[in-house]
């Protein structure tokens, strides 16, 4: 039986290693030693995070690390935003981007979807107020889907309409 603290002796030799065992055990090892230094504990994060770029990890296999290493590391905020920062230099540094272009394309169609919403949530609002219907909040309509928005925005239109032809 061995324990991961048992590692803790040969700290170069896991910093060494392509293994990515031995980047879960580092990183282990090291939130446990920072435990009270949150500074430090970022820069071990940060030391961990580009050795990862360094060993030429495909995307997926730093998102997958990552993900270990950002729940073993936690930082206080203002601490997590600086390593924010600095992954971001890495990231452009390497020219890997933490990100893939598929994520970023529903991240877009997210934003593009609640421009959507916003939108047609306030041309509801406004025809509601002109045909004096029961007036929604807009916090009722942004929970509504885009499908149940268009409708009734065309039914508000079409009641505004017959009141202007009467």
């Amino acid at each position: 039986m061995i324990k991961l603290l048992d590692y803790g002796s040969d700290i170069p030799a896991l910093e060494a290693s392509t293994n990515p065992f031995a980047t879960v055990v580092l990183a282990h090892l090291m939130t446990m030693r920072t435990a009270n230094a949150p500074t430090d504990r970022k820069q071990w994060k940060l030391r961990l995070m580009r050795s990862l770029y360094e060993q030429g990890k495909t995307g997926d296999e730093i998102r997958q690390l990552f993900r270990v290493i950002d729940w073993m590391m936690d930082l206080p905020t203002d601490l997590a935003l600086q390593f924010k920062d600095k992954i971001e230099r890495i990231e452009l540094e390497s020219k890997m981007r933490y990100v893939t272009s598929i994520e970023r394309i529903l991240r877009q169609e997210a934003v593009d979807e609640g421009l959507e919403k916003g939108v047609l949530a306030g041309q509801i609002l406004l025809l509601q107020q002109l045909v004096g219907d029961k007036t929604s909040t807009v916090d009722e309509l942004k929970l509504l889907p885009i499908d149940q928005l268009t409708p009734m925005l065309s039914r508000l239109q079409n009641k505004l309409d017959s009141r202007g032809n009467q």
